[in-house]
Parts: structure tokens; C-alpha cells; sequence
């Protein structure tokens, strides 16, 4: 089974239930239709093509032999050295999913740690009817799914216990990658001074320009290696400041199609690209970019790489699909009218 790495904690952890959950918790990847696509180990990762993440179904599975005995009486120990009066309530179990790019997080399931038991049967994290959370939603840059044991409320400070509400004494993750994942996007803060040095009027929020690092879009690997993507300043502030909100989920969307919009369009200039076949780009940006549209396979990936070729309008259309553009707009609408009203 993998390892997670352990960090040095400051005080005594739940290390009986952390080795438990390392060595016999999975999570399986169902497609809509329930059936498997694939599973991870604790501390694994599995790679996903863009479609099956922004629509999968996902299921926390424990080992069927896995005995809980012994390690719920050392967490109830524990629990009473902390000066837990509810025990096990205390240390609420809590699944976790977030994005890595939008960094939202999105609580799927919490539980008392006594309730271990049921993931022998299988618990979904997208129980039926359930709507799904913006962090499995968006298919551009991956999911990852955290189990923790967590202190459930704040206690009296004692040497070498945890007291703070929230602190985790077990926790395992279970990465779902895109294919294109290290696409790296980091905008540059456009600061008066640099608004300036680039003769740009007041009223412009972004620019994009071709970096002096690495001008040839053919032999970049990352988008910022290529682009230098800028965003004022106050702009960035602001959705540092509310990184969760509808309007700024929108808004970093916008900003991450604006930077793949130069790059397609860039690539629009270079000669006898209608020659290059997907094989020439597939460890390149331009294959991380196809694959945010494509399937995980050799045709459908140079299906796509010829309607980028031939047709950038339409495969920017089907980005716009991919990274859950209308929902994000839809969603951030719906929320400025219900702050109006």
C-alpha cells in the first residue's frame, strides 16, 4: 500500500487510525452509469481524461478484512485524554474535495469516526440526486479528495495535545489529475509601474504577451513559460481576498481561457503547422492544452489536435465546454441577483 508522508506533528496524533486508513482505505472512480472506471490507494494518483472527471462518481471502499477494533479503542482513549465528554463524536471524520487550480473545497460527507465501519460497504460521495460541488466540476486541472480525522471543537490548551477546533489527526488523499495537469498558470500582478513601462491605458485589466523566457509556443511546456499573462493588481487582491465566491470563480475561469485564447491564437502564426501531427506537440503546451478538450486516447487526442489546427474558434468553444464556462457565469449571476434582492 502507498505512504503518505508524515508530517512532524507538535503534539500526540491519531497514528493507529492514520496507518488503518493508509493501508486499507481506496477510493473508486465510477463513470454516471456506476460502472468502474478505475481506483487509488491512499497517497495515489490516477489520471483522468477531462470528460470522466468533470462527470464521475466517486466511492470511499475499506479493505472488507479490515479489522477496526483495536484502533477505535486507541482513538477513544485518545479521546479521553483530550477531555472528549462525547468521545468519538468529537473527532468528526470529514471527506474533503478541492480544486487545485481554483482552490475551492467542498466538504462531501463528515461523520463521527465510529462510523468507520460503513466504508466496508462502500460510501459514494455523490449520493443520488445530490448536486455536484464546483471542485468535481471542473475538469481542467484535476480533483483531490481528502480524508481526515479532525478536532471537532476547541479545547483547553495541555502539553502535547492538540486543542485548536479543526486541527486533523489523521488524513489521506487520492488525487484525479487531468493528463494536462502542470499546465501552469500564474497571472503577473500588473502594478502601476508595470502599466506604465507597457503603455497601457487605465482601464485594462489583463494583457497578454509572448514571453522573452520562451517566445516559441512549439517548445513550451507550461502556459507560463509562453505568455506573460497580466492582471491588475487590485483585481488579483480581490480574488485572493474571496477566492470561493461565484464572481470569482467566474473571473479566474475568464482569466485561464484568456491565457489558452493567446496560446491557440499564437499558434495560428506558425508555418506549416497543417504538416504537424499530434506526436510533434504530445509533451508540449500544446498538447496539455488539446487534452483539456480531448479523451486520453491517440485518436481522439488527434482529432482534436486538427480542429486546433483548422478551426481555433470551434476548439475554443469546446474549452469554454470543458472548464465549466456557462456554469461558472450562470452561477455568478445567480449570486449577484440574490445580493440584490
Amino acid at each position: 500500500m502507498a505512504r503518505e508522508n508524515r508530517d512532524v506533528r507538535p503534539f500526540q496524533d491519531l497514528g493507529e487510525v492514520q496507518t488503518w486508513l493508509e493501508d486499507n482505505l481506496v477510493l473508486e472512480v465510477l463513470d454516471d452509469d456506476g460502472r468502474p472506471v478505475t481506483s487509488v490507494e491512499a497517497g495515489g494518483t490516477a489520471r483522468l481524461d477531462p470528460r470522466t472527471l468533470a462527470t464521475c462518481r466517486h466511492r470511499l471502499v475499506a479493505s472488507t478484512d479490515a479489522g477496526t477494533d483495536d484502533v477505535l479503542r486507541s482513538a477513544r482513549t485518545f479521546a479521553k485524554a483530550l477531555g472528549l465528554d462525547d468521545g468519538l463524536k468529537g473527532l468528526p471524520l470529514v471527506v474533503l474535495a478541492s480544486s487545485p487550480f481554483l482552490r475551492f473545497t467542498d466538504e462531501l460527507r463528515r461523520t463521527s469516526l465510529d462510523d468507520v465501519e460503513s466504508f466496508r460497504d462502500g460510501v459514494d460521495l455523490l449520493p443520488g440526486g445530490s448536486p455536484r460541488p464546483r471542485s468535481l466540476s471542473l475538469p481542467h486541472n484535476g480533483t483531490i479528495v481528502d480524508v481526515l480525522v479532525v478536532l471537532g471543537r476547541e479545547l483547553e490548551p495541555k502539553v502535547g495535545l492538540p486543542h485548536r477546533l479543526g486541527t486533523w489527526l489523521a488524513r489521506v488523499r487520492f488525487t484525479l489529475a487531468n493528463p494536462s495537469e502542470g499546465i501552469g498558470f500564474n497571472p503577473i500582478p500588473l502594478t502601476p509601474e508595470r502599466r506604465t513601462e507597457l503603455g497601457l491605458p487605465r482601464q485594462t485589466a489583463t494583457y497578454a504577451a509572448v514571453s522573452e523566457y520562451q517566445p516559441d509556443v512549439m517548445a513550451a511546456t507550461m502556459l507560463d513559460d509562453f505568455v506573460d499573462f497580466y492582471v491588475d493588481v487590485e483585481l488579483l487582491a480581490r480574488l485572493s481576498a474571496r477566492p470561493r465566491e461565484a464572481q470569482s470563480a467566474l473571473v479566474q475561469t475568464q482569466l485561464f481561457l484568456g491565457a489558452v485564447e493567446f496560446t491557440v491564437l499564437q499558434f495560428q502564426r506558425v508555418e506549416d503547422r497543417e504538416d504537424l501531427a499530434f506526436a510533434d506537440v504530445d509533451d508540449k503546451l500544446l498538447g496539455k492544452v488539446v487534452r483539456i478538450v480531448s479523451d486520453e486516447n491517440a485518436r481522439d487526442l488527434q482529432r482534436w489536435f486538427e480542429v486546433l489546427k483548422s478551426d481555433p474558434s470551434m476548439f475554443l468553444a469546446h474549452v469554454e465546454h470543458a472548464v465549466g464556462y456557462r456554469k461558472r457565469l450562470d452561477d455568478a449571476l445567480s449570486s449577484a441577483v440574490g445580493s440584490s434582492t
